[in-house]
């Protein structure tokens, strides 16, 4: 791929495009003094000298559980269990829709999807927050995104404050077309502090990996003793649902091929998106880029691979398609290998970037600042916050199997170990995460008064939370709707 610019940011010794450098070089250092004096997490960056640069990357449906530094048992992740030992990794951080455009808008406004109107891909954000890379570009920041999926297209909303919106999504593989074009604008930007967000659709179906990694990963005892632990149906499909969808709609998933080896191949396309995560590290390091950087990667959702009958996500609310990666690399490589256990949302990043770099973002947001709780601090404050999440919306009419209509919707609550999940057609499930962290012993019928009490805590969200309004409802074009087909999107629906 050719290069967006030409031209270079190094300065000769002495010269003023040398001087932030070698600033920036003084960072970790300024960092040490702040803590040998006692300061904690809340001190801001914006009188350092030098503004940290910011690299936001975004794997899209890859699950925390597949990750080897959040446990899982096979090799699918060594460039990303490495930068966890330099960054604060959060062992439950979830999003609050599992559907890719209201969950990034979510990320970048520390809003609701329901208070923007944006509840399903292929609607348009109408700006009635402002976003991270608004507030970064105000503040002086140079703002880039790079990305692979179609449903995060600049026209719907999201290359609101980016000087620049690249779409690899016409390219295969699109995460790596996304990681060259970074890295072409990288090595030729000018020399101001910047942000960069790097989607990258990999793991997300139709499933292709690099030929060097399709048959990484076999159908052994391993994955079947793990297909048991999550209570998956021995089956290659769980149901009319699930049948009509993978096997007539997916491109992947066929009647003859066997379920395991989806999730084989899903495991190789996360080990492909790791190699490209690892890259884009020795990107960052080729150009001295990576110790004095604010480097958070995480995803939007994650992906039922067969949990609860179902493979995909956005329809239900279970702790696979909710729970997400989320790794933070301070400046400095401050707290580097701290691992927070309270719950946190993707909500929280605004907020956390907002208060390192002093930025003043406005009342009204829903995260909170991360900072005291990576420096040890508020935990139990992060524990006695509720957790929220909608599921997406589903156009009028349009139906998944008769016995999951697309009109219903689901809320969920989380409050400390307790989860209640309330559908608009009246269901309700109640779990007791501690006990049953996959979800498996409903027990809504034996704890009424929990149900009772979380349902009130629900109600009272749902209360407070106004129902915003899209841009527009359907910005999808023929195209549009032939691509996300590709994506496996029912009938080309978002």
């Amino acid at each position: 791929m050719n290069s967006l610019y030409t031209g270079s940011d190094a300065g000769p010794p002495g010269s003023p495009q040398a001087r932030p450098h070698r600033l920036r070089l003084l960072l970790p250092l300024f960092l040490t003094v702040v803590a040998l004096l006692g300061g904690t997490a809340q001190v801001s960056l914006a009188g350092a000298g030098s503004r940290p640069n910011i690299i936001l990357v975004v794997a899209d449906t890859l699950r925390a559980d597949h990750l080897g530094t959040y446990g899982y048992f096979r090799p699918t992740t060594p460039h990303l269990d490495h930068l966890a030992t330099e960054s604060v990794l959060f062992e439950n951080a979830f999003t609050v829709m599992p559907h890719t455009l209201p969950a990034h808008l979510a990320l970048f406004t520390s809003r609701y999807p329901r208070e923007m109107g944006v509840l399903m891909n292929g609607q348009t954000y109408a700006g009635q927050f402002p976003t991270l890379a608004q507030h970064l570009q105000e503040a002086g920041y140079n703002t880039a995104a790079f990305v692979s999926s179609l449903a995060v297209k600049g026209k719907f909303g999201l290359d609101r404050g980016f000087d620049i919106y690249v779409d690899s999504t016409h390219h295969k593989p699109p995460g790596t077309v996304a990681l060259t074009s970074f890295r072409d604008w990288l090595g030729s930007r000018q020399e101001q502090p910047f942000f960069a967000w790097i989607h990258l659709m990999e793991p997300h179906v139709p499933y292709a990996p690099p030929r060097d990694l399709a048959n990484r990963f076999r159908s052994d005892a391993g994955l079947r003793a793990w297909v048991q632990r999550k209570g998956i149906a021995p089956a290659p499909t769980w149901g009319a649902t699930i049948d009509k969808i993978v096997v007539t709609q997916r491109k992947t998933p066929a009647r003859s091929t066997p379920f395991l080896n989806n999730l084989n191949l899903y495991d190789a396309e996360t080990l492909s998106v790791d190699q490209v995560i690892g890259e884009l590290m020795a990107a960052l390091k080729a150009r001295d880029l990576d110790q004095d950087s604010l480097i958070m990667i995480l995803s939007d959702h994650g992906e039922g691979l067969g949990q609860h009958g179902y493979y995909f996500h956005g329809l239900y609310l279970y702790e696979e398609q909710l729970q997400i990666p989320l790794l933070i690399r301070l400046p400095g490589g401050r707290h580097a290998g701290r691992r927070i256990a309270e719950p946190v949302s993707l909500l929280d990043i605004l907020p956390t970037v907002s208060s390192l770099l002093d930025l003043k973002p406005g009342d009204g947001l829903r995260g909170r600042n991360l900072l005291p709780l990576m420096a040890g601090k508020q935990a139990g404050e992060f524990n006695r916050r509720p957790l929220f999440a909608e599921s997406r919306e589903y156009p009028p009419r349009r139906a998944l199997s008769p016995e999951h209509w697309t009109s219903v919707r689901r809320f969920s609550v989380r409050d400390g170990s307790w989860k209640l999940i309330r559908a608009t057609s009246g269901e309700a499930e109640l779990y007791d995460l501690a006990a049953d962290q996959n979800e498996l012993a409903d027990l809504h019928e034996e704890n009424p008064a929990v149900a009772r009490r979380l349902g009130r805590v629900l109600d009272k969200w749902l209360a407070k939370i106004p129902k915003g309004e899209a841009a527009g409802t359907d910005n999808l074009t023929d195209e549009d709707r032939r691509r996300l087909k590709s994506l496996g999107y029912v009938g080309g629906q978002p």
